[in-house]
């Protein structure tokens, strides 16, 4: 501290540095490594400015958040260069190009309660807009994400399609057995409604029979038990019209998707969804049925509600299909067979029949398209929806692609850079001094103490260390600072080794012994006389020390035995490694994470032995 606040010292101090410098500078591999090493530290310091920061947040604790909005397993898009194979680009369309209309009216119903007509207020939204396909692979989704959907509908119906099946069976029944129409329906009213037989003049009318009595049994039923629970002191919560939904009496229609068209360019229009076919918003959406308030809800289409499976009515009965299967059949009477088809191009495929049928070689149809949605409640008192964006993934994505969750791998290399730097800067720097001090002291002293402290740094250096380090992993489950201790705790004998043969050979030196004969104690002979002479192999043992800390890292993350909450690159190859991404092609998310630990292990070794050459006269040509 003396000689940094001495001016003299200072000067020379700085003039040190600065020949240093100079001579750092005719090594040309070494000022390459300089500069990479620059450029790492301003990327992992700026990143939260110059990328994405909600990507690497969402990156582990909440990968559902990718879904739907960036394709998953999609490549670079500048590999169409090479390939010649051209892709669907990603578009965002905000809320303000999406075309919203909101109308309220009025419908006439049948009040179960009452048996007569009402006035009944209905909701009916539409959303509409378009994107374009323009790449011979079409785009993976289509989501919608809503900043607000709320509705309140609570339309309740009798229950009768059971009654009325009961009758029919019957009257069928009845019908083979005395080949009489009238005589059959006779019977039929004897067994169901014969107090009424006069007023009954259709099947429908002995359903309806049947159902007004069971309604009122119903109704009867829950005011007994209602006030049985209040004379006997027991809680009774359930409503009325919860009641008569146990029984089967009642009931509640939800929230109706009307409408689902999509427009192709070439005029053609898939009707998934119409007026006279309409779906559960449940079916269709998975919302609740009759009341609902979320934002940010993300309907995607291709891989939710394109793919939803729905009953149809085909000639050969009804079968569950795909809804966009479905559209196919209402266009050209044909089942789409959904073990061969191929459900993301059936929609963009210029001959669509073909794609149905189970070819996979049908080029796609480019072009301008239009998405049209409907919603519709009867006795809706409340609702608001809002569109907030919509996105059409695509199918690739950005500088390096996505890996099979949609995450953006190019943010992952570039907040990888961080981690890499401090796992590696950090390992070798405590691994170098621990080692450095400990080989110092065990030289310096020398004796039984040497002998000892010699003993078990050879040990420690003669354990297996990748097995220890797995079994240490396994069983502490380390995060990333405890991970560093335990490289740390392996590293350090090597430089033990080379420094106290180092301080072996310094405190024979000449004026080590002057400085004992003027009484200079043991911790300043150390500090002053032994450690300075050690600085210039310490200087490039920790740059060369980086490498292999990193990659000892990587190597454990790749195994899953790294931190798991901790975004780095061995934990993105450790994902590759379990979604089989070198089996399936996905090259983009196996060799940048490998070259970029290659490139920082490959920085610190051309600064290390430039340093080295620099500072050990025996390396200097």
């Amino acid at each position: 501290m003396a000689m940094l606040l001495d001016p003299r010292a200072r000067r020379e101090l700085l003039k040190s540095l600065q020949r240093f410098f100079q001579e750092y500078k005719r090594s040309k591999t070494g000022m390459f490594g300089l500069i990479l090493l620059v450029l790492f530290v301003i990327v992992s310091v700026a990143y939260p400015y110059i990328g994405k920061p909600e990507i690497v947040e969402n990156w582990i604790t909440n990968p559902q958040y990718f879904y739907g909005l960036y394709p998953d397993k999609a490549p670079p898009c500048w590999v169409s260069k090479i390939t010649g194979k051209t892709y669907t680009t990603r578009q965002v369309i905000g809320g303000d190009q999406v075309k919203q209309a909101a109308v309220w009216g009025n419908a006439t119903v049948i009040d179960v309660f009452t048996g007569k007509e009402a006035q009944v207020p209905t909701y009916n939204y539409t959303l509409e807009f378009t994107f374009k396909i323009d790449g011979d692979v079409p785009t993976r989704e289509i989501t919608v994400i809503f900043s607000r959907i709320f509705y309140n509908s609570s339309f309740i119906v009798a229950n009768i399609e059971g009654y009325l099946g009961q009758v029919e069976n019957l009257y069928k029944a009845f019908l083979d057995a005395f080949k009489n129409e009238q005589l059959a329906f006779q019977l039929t009213v004897q067994n169901f409604c014969p107090q009424q037989a006069a007023q009954l003049k259709t099947l429908e009318d002995v359903a309806w029979c049947m159902y007004e009595k069971d309604f009122q049994k119903a109704v009867q039923s829950y005011h007994e038990e209602l006030e049985k629970a209040r004379q006997e002191g027991k809680p009774f919560n359930k409503t009325l019209i919860d009641y008569l939904v146990q029984k089967g009496v009642i009931t509640v229609k939800p929230f109706m998707v009307s409408k689902l068209y999509l427009y192709r360019p070439d005029g053609v229009v898939l009707e998934m969804v119409t007026p006279d076919h309409p779906y559960s918003i449940l079916e269709i959406v998975g919302t609740n049925p009759t009341a609902y308030n979320a934002s940010d809800y993300r309907l995607v289409f291709i891989n939710g509600v394109f793919k939803r499976r729905v009953e149809v009515e085909t000639p050969n009965g009804t079968v569950k299909m795909p809804l966009i299967g479905a559209a196919v059949w209402r266009l050209y009477n044909i089942t789409v067979d959904v073990t061969k088809a191929d459900l993301d191009l059936l929609p963009f495929a210029q001959n669509i029949t073909a794609v149905a049928e189970g070819r996979r070689d049908v080029p796609v149809l480019k072009g301008e398209y239009r998405l049209v949605m409907g919603f519709y409640g009867v006795n809706v008192t409340a609702a608001d929806f809002r569109v907030g964006m919509a996105v059409v993934t695509g199918s690739c994505y950005g500088v390096l692609g996505t890996d099979d969750k949609g995450r953006d791998l190019w943010q992952g290399i570039l907040y990888g850079v961080r981690w890499a730097l401090i796992i590696g800067v950090l390992t070798s720097l405590l691994s170098v001094l621990l080692g450095a001090v400990y080989g110092v002291l065990s030289g310096y002293y020398g004796g039984l103490r040497d002998e000892i402290m010699l003993r078990i740094a050879q040990i420690i250096y003669s354990l297996p260390v990748l097995p220890l380090l797995i079994l240490l992993s396994y069983v502490i489950r380390p995060s990333i600072w405890t991970l560093i201790l335990i490289l740390v705790a392996f590293s350090w004998p090597g430089v033990a080794f080379v420094t106290r043969s180092m301080a072996l050979q310094i405190k024979e030196s000449v004026y080590v012994e002057a400085a004992k004969a003027l009484g200079a104690s043991d911790r300043r002979i150390t500090l002053l006389y032994v450690f300075p002479q050690i600085l210039p192999y310490l200087f490039a043992s920790i740059a060369l020390s980086v490498p292999g800390a990193i990659l000892a890292e990587a190597g454990l993350s790749f195994l899953g035995l790294g931190d798991p909450y901790t975004l780095t690159w061995g934990k993105i190859l450790y994902e590759a490694q379990g979604a089989s991404a070198v089996i399936n092609g996905l090259w983009w998310w196996v060799v940048p994470p490998g070259l970029a630990i290659a490139l920082v292990g490959m920085t610190f070794v051309f600064i290390g032995n430039a340093i080295d050459a620099i500072l050990n006269p025996k390396l200097k040509r």
